[in-house]
C-alpha cells in the first residue's frame, strides 16, 4: 500500500499528475479543484488510496486526510466506484458534501455528473447512516471518557467495533463542531 507520496509535479494533464519521488514517476489522480490550483515543479503532499483491479491498479491522491476518507465513505456506497467518488470530490468540498448529507439536499449530489437521482439518494441515506453510526459511538464512548478519563482506550474500541479508522471519527467531530459554531 501507498499511503502518501511526497514530490515533484513532473507532467499534468487535467486531473492526472505525475508525481516524482527520488526518481520514481507515481501517476496519481487528484480531484479537479486540486489539480486547478498545481504548476509544474510544484512540491507537494498527497495522501493516497491504490485501488486494485483485474486490469490495472490506480491512485487517487487527495490533499488531506479528511478527503481520502470521505472518497473512501463514498466508495462505500452501491454504484459509487472510484471515478464517481473523484468526481464528487471533484466539484464539492467536505463541507458541501456534509451540508448535503445533512439537510437530505440529493439535489447537490445530482448536480454531479454522472451522479443519478437514485444514486443521489443512496449516497445521502448511507453516509447520514454512517454519520449517526458515528455519533452514537462517539456519544457513548465520551461518556466513558468523561467518566474514567481514557479517551485513547475509547478511540480504540470504536476503531476495532465498526472498523472505521482514526479519520472517520475526526471527520465526524470535525464536523459537528464547526456546524455547531456557525448554527
Amino acid at each position: 500500500m501507498i499511503a502518501t507520496l511526497r514530490g515533484t509535479i513532473a507532467s499534468r494533464a487535467g486531473a492526472e499528475l505525475v508525481i516524482e519521488v527520488s526518481g520514481i514517476g507515481y501517476l496519481v489522480l487528484v480531484p479537479e479543484r486540486t489539480a486547478a490550483t498545481l504548476a509544474l515543479g510544484d512540491t507537494l503532499l498527497v495522501h493516497t488510496a491504490m485501488i486494485v483491479r483485474d486490469d490495472h491498479v490506480a491512485l487517487f491522491g487527495f490533499d488531506t486526510s479528511e478527503e481520502l476518507g470521505i472518497f473512501g465513505l463514498l466508495r462505500g456506497v452501491g454504484g459509487v466506484g472510484p471515478k464517481s467518488a473523484m468526481a464528487i470530490l471533484s466539484q464539492m468540498s467536505i463541507d458541501d458534501i456534509s451540508d448535503a448529507v445533512v439537510s437530505e439536499n440529493d439535489g447537490a449530489f445530482r448536480a454531479v455528473s454522472g451522479i443519478g437521482p437514485k444514486t443521489a439518494k443512496l449516497i445521502e441515506d448511507y453516509e447520514k447512516k454512517e454519520i449517526n453510526l458515528g455519533l452514537e459511538m462517539l456519544s457513548k464512548g465520551c461518556e466513558v471518557a468523561i467518566t474514567y478519563g481514557d479517551l485513547n482506550t475509547f478511540l480504540r474500541s470504536c476503531i476495532r467495533t465498526t472498523n472505521r479508522d482514526l479519520t472517520f471519527y475526526k471527520n465526524i467531530l470535525h464536523y459537528y463542531s464547526t456546524r455547531d459554531a456557525v448554527a
